[in-house]
This record gives C-alpha cells, structure tokens and sequence, in this order.
C-alpha cells in the first residue's frame, strides 16, 4: 500500500488509518469530522474543504495525492476523495492511531 507523508507533518495514511476533516458549520465554528481512510491515490477530483452538505467531489486543474475516505457515523456507505493536505492525522487526539 502507498504511504504518502504530507506536506504539514499530518503523518502516513494508509488503509484502515483515521483522519480529522474539517466540516462546515453555519453561525457556530466548524467542527473536525472522523473518517476511515480507505486507499490513497493521485487524482483531480476531491471534496473541497470545509466539507459542505451535500459533500459533492469537485474536478480540478491539477493531479492532487488524495485519500478514499468513509465518514464515520455518518453514512458509513458513502466513500469519497478528499485531498491528503487537508487531512489531519489523529495522533495525539483522543481517537490515537491504529496499532
């Protein structure tokens, strides 16, 4: 599986990894989201962030490392792109990292 290292020291994401994603919130602060990282790959169509309701991949100019992500407790079905620089790790938070 790729390891990728992003660029602000959020650590490797690889299958099975938990990541914070920041989501929008109207007329209060916006609150971090877990997912499930699924795969990585490069691509230039990912969810921008803030993640929006509807949470809709949008296409880019650029190839972008991107993470397949599953947002935790909210349809758990559901699996899209996110791009590995908006991603934070979750080491040092309450939900750690996998052993």
């Amino acid at each position: 599986m790729n390891k990728f290292m992003p660029q602000e020291s959020n650590g490797p994401f690889e299958f099975g990894d938990y990541c914070l994603i920041e989501q929008k919130r109207f007329g209060v602060a916006n609150e971090m989201y877990l997912h499930k990282v699924i795969g990585s790959s490069r691509s230039n169509c990912w969810v921008d962030t803030p993640v929006q309701t509807p949470a809709i991949e949008v296409m880019h100019d650029k190839m972008e490392d991107v993470v397949s992500c599953i947002c935790c407790g909210v349809r758990e079905t559901e699996v899209r792109k996110y791009r590995l620089s908006d991603c934070h790790s979750t080491a040092g938070s309450a939900f750690g990292k996998k052993s």
